[in-house]
């Protein structure tokens, strides 16, 4: 009665046995499966991952790049600071401290994806850096030549020296930063100290010695006032005058030229024949300008038409070698006057054209003429003030007479 039943039971035994082997295949074969999957997809991730990574040190190479090329530009300038001149000089360090910003702008600009946070924050501390060590060394030159303070100078060169070897060294924790994401990029190595030495503490203490002791650096400002006019230009106004010339000549005719006032002496010559010396007098009428000119030189009245407003013109000129800030003009007519707005910079050597709002003419408060070759009626002086910095640096005045309908 048993053996049936015996039979039956093993033979679902196998049967379960061989289900749970199936089971266990297939489970293994999904695995399996997945993780090829994943495995495919991560290494199709890797190469994109290594092109955004590569794309970002491409747009930031060019810049690390050129940042080794400013060592060359401050070596120029510790080399030759004394004989290209304040107003170059000056020009030399602006551009230094404004190729910095530059750079530490174009590396927080940059808009690809970096390999990492930490590296694009190791680069940015890097130039910022960088752009405090080139702030420090323009201080340097700056207190050198203004203030003659030798000792301010060479701490400012110092903390400049101090600064570009901390951007050395975040710059070579970006490369570690870089190297420990993917080593195969490639990054230029760049010496931000130089190999010259420029900021050793000998050579800057004897930089900031020599920048002293030359003359030709120290601070000269001169604003000239170059031009003045006003608009509408001046008339031109002819004046006539008379000239009378005399000549005497011998002549054997005893006829008068008209329009002339003749006077006969009869002489008697040595020979048989006699001669008549003749004495005319001509007058000649003569038309001249004044000294008058769109460009007064103070010699002569500009003489202006009836008029309500003028708007006085003035070229300002900086005949030194120092930056003018804040420069203004102010121009005063009899009791009115008028500002200009603010120059902010004009460097050495720059001119300026400056056209200031309307000035009332108040003929009122001017006097009567005493130039009587000139048909006007009132005179006065337009003054010119120059201001620069709150103080007064140069002044011009013009005489201008108007016309009184």
């Amino acid at each position: 009665m048993l053996g049936p039943v015996s039979s039956v039971a093993s033979r679902a035994r196998r049967q379960a046995r061989r289900r749970r082997r199936l089971a266990l295949v297939a489970v293994l074969l999904v695995l399996f499966i997945g993780g090829e999957l994943i495995h495919q997809v991560a290494n199709a991730a890797r190469p994109a991952d290594r092109l955004t990574d590569a794309s970002w040190i491409a747009s930031v190479a060019p810049i690390i790049g050129e940042a080794g090329t400013l060592n060359s530009s401050i070596g120029y300038i510790e080399t030759h600071a004394t004989s290209i001149g304040r107003p170059a000089l000056s020009l030399a360090l602006s551009a230094l401290d404004a190729y910095g910003a530059t750079e530490l702008d174009d590396v927080t600009k940059a808009s690809l994806t970096p390999p990492s946070a930490a590296a694009r924050t190791d680069l940015l501390q890097t130039f910022t850096t960088r752009l405090l060590a080139l702030h420090s060394f323009s201080d340097g030159v700056k207190n050198a030549i203004d203030t003659g303070a030798v000792a301010t100078s060479i701490a400012d060169f110092a903390r400049a020296a101090r600064e570009e070897i901390r951007a050395q060294s975040q710059y070579r924790r970006f490369l570690t930063t870089v190297a420990k994401v993917d080593g195969h990029l490639q990054i230029p190595s760049v010496d931000l100290v130089s190999p010259v030495q420029i900021f050793h503490t000998t050579t800057l203490s004897s930089f900031a010695q020599l920048l002293v002791a030359t003359p030709s650096l120290r601070s000269a400002p001169r604003l000239v006032i170059a031009v003045v006019s006003m608009n509408p230009l001046p008339e031109v106004i002819p004046t006539t005058t008379s000239t009378t010339i005399a000549t005497t000549t011998t002549t054997p005719t005893r006829h008068h030229r008209p329009g002339s006032t003749t006077t006969t002496t009869l002489a008697t010559t040595s020979g048989k024949r006699r001669t008549r010396t003749t004495t005319t007098t001509t007058t000649t009428t003569t038309t001249t300008l004044p000294p008058t000119s769109p460009f007064p030189s103070g010699v002569g009245p500009s003489v202006y038409a009836p008029t309500r407003s003028v708007h006085p013109i003035v070229v300002v000129r900086n005949s030194g070698n120092v930056t003018a800030t804040q420069v203004q003009i102010v121009a005063t007519l009899a009791d009115r006057s008028i500002t200009s707005a603010p120059i902010s910079t004009l460097l050495p050597g720059h001119s300026i054209f400056v056209e200031l709002h309307s000035l009332a003419v108040d003929t009122a408060a001017m006097t009567a003429c005493q130039v009587s070759t000139l048909r006007h009626d009132r005179c006065s002086s337009l003054m010119i003030s120059l201001h620069s910095g709150g103080v007064t640096v140069a002044h011009h005045a013009i005489s201008v007479a108007f016309y009184v309908p």
